[in-house]
């Protein structure tokens, strides 16, 4: 095998691996409900249904999840393989170098996800896709060829989650640095960081109007309103820190309505909130427009007069999402659960050895958000210390993971380990080419044998 080719059959290989383990792949309830939406060609916003609706072309080739599967997998280690091949000094044994990068495709809180029908996996693998074509066209000066795809992937990811636009606000800054670059190639630079930052910006905004158009156009106007998730769960906590029930009280018959029912039902994840012991009272998910009006006024008039008590709240929910606690939640799914739709077959030969590998990682630090974090943080401090070493790709990428777990911080629910996919990938990668990119210049004996 030529050193030169060595990261696109590591690619393959992480590809057929992947693939391999989790056949046809593992799915939770929030993608078992995005599949049901599917097949009835009904969708709803609870999940955006983007998603959903790529699911249903894909349902109908094959049945079942493994469509979903190979789609994330094929963005997320084609990407990979992009990088590796344009990364790394000119003039050195590049990409025997830069094989290294896809390794990180393997490392068990990246690859432990990968087998998950889930959104947070589509997002992570739009976004490195998007970031890795930009990067190709800046390094590689084939912006027209690699562009399109890249806003492409982009859009996919910005319309997959509810805070997709987030993460790809940096990146879509990136691009339009890259694509101003383009146009402007052969002639003075123009101010490139000032110009891509205003073109960058507006492309954001561009993005997310498009996102929300499909969007509500898939919904037929139709919404759920996912956000009472966020207003409810931040509204028990200062209730219960107040010792003053603060919910809206024309809810549903049997919902909790005093503070020892809220006391009963509240923790730093919200779905004790609605599932739980059935002897408990709870909350659904509400439709009724009244209701979700007064849970809104009730958060803004209440929230802002309760600082301390709102920030403890989502203090509680950070802690416990980046492991500071010492432990993780829900580091990894393999297998169909629930199984309403009687998806779920044999284990898989690889599934016992799998799972193993994959417990025996949850307790160590690469499963701690904390970790990812800090990297981000020391990326970012890196590339402003100094003009002469900054790189935007490498400012952009670190930026977008650190400005996702930042929206976390006002909007997570959940301690679940896969919102953390994102900025555990963007870490990694983005050490990777800053090791590379520092890496010596040296030539490449094999050179001469590969022609």
């Amino acid at each position: 095998m030529r050193p030169q080719r060595a990261p696109a059959w590591i690619a393959f290989a992480g590809f057929a691996v992947a693939c391999a383990c989790y056949w046809p792949g593992s799915l939770s309830g929030d993608s078992i409900d995005q599949l049901g939406q599917a097949r009835a060609g009904r969708f709803n916003d609870w999940h955006p249904p983007i998603m959903a609706w790529l699911w249903s072309g894909l349902d109908r080739l094959r049945a079942g999840p493994a469509g979903m599967l190979v789609l994330h997998n094929a963005a997320f280690w084609f990407a990979l393989a992009t990088l590796a091949g344009a990364v790394g000094p000119p003039g050195t044994r590049r990409r025997r170098s830069a094989a290294w990068l896809v390794l990180a495709g393997f490392l068990p809180p990246i690859f432990g996800l990968l087998g998950n029908v889930w959104k947070d996996v589509g997002m992570a693998s739009a976004l490195l896709l998007g970031f890795a074509l930009t990067l190709a066209a800046d390094r590689k000066g084939r912006s027209r060829v690699w562009l399109l795809p890249a806003l492409l992937a982009l859009f996919y990811a910005a319309a997959v989650r509810h805070d997709g636009i987030v993460p790809v606000a940096p990146l879509a800054v990136y691009w339009a640095r890259v694509a101003w670059a383009g146009r402007r190639r052969g002639r003075a630079p123009g101010h490139p960081f000032r110009v891509g930052l205003a073109l960058g910006l507006g492309l954001t905004l561009c993005v997310g109007v498009a996102t929300s158009l499909v969007n509500r156009a898939l919904t037929e106007g139709r919404r759920s309103h996912p956000e009472q998730q966020i207003l409810l769960h931040d509204l028990v906590a200062v209730s219960l820190a107040r010792d003053e029930v603060l919910v809206p009280p024309d809810g549903a018959p049997g919902w909790p309505s005093t503070i020892d029912e809220l006391a009963a039902v509240y923790a730093p994840s919200v779905e004790p909130l609605y599932w739980g012991d059935p002897t408990a009272k709870r909350f659904q998910a509400s439709a009724d427009p009244g209701w979700i009006a007064g849970l809104r006024a009730s958060w803004l008039a209440e929230i802002p007069s309760s600082p301390g008590a709102y920030l403890a709240h989502r203090g509680r929910i950070q802690r416990e999402l980046l492991g500071l606690h010492g432990s993780v939640c829900r580091p990894f799914q393999i297998g169909v659960d629930p199984d309403p739709l009687g998806l779920a077959g044999p284990p898989g030969p690889l599934e016992p050895g799998l799972r193993a590998v994959l417990g025996l990682a949850a307790r160590t630090p690469l499963y701690r958000g904390w970790l990812y974090a800090l990297m981000l943080l020391l990326l970012v401090a890196w590339e402003v210390s100094s003009a002469r070493r900054r790189r935007p790709e490498r400012l952009a990428l670190a930026t977008s993971g650190l400005a996702l777990l930042a929206a976390y911080s006002a909007t997570a629910t959940v301690c679940d380990f896969r919102f953390l996919l994102w900025p555990a990938v963007a870490a990694c990668v983005g050490v990777g080419i800053a090791a590379l990119d520092a890496s010596p210049t040296r030539p490449d004996p094999s050179r001469g044998s590969d022609r």
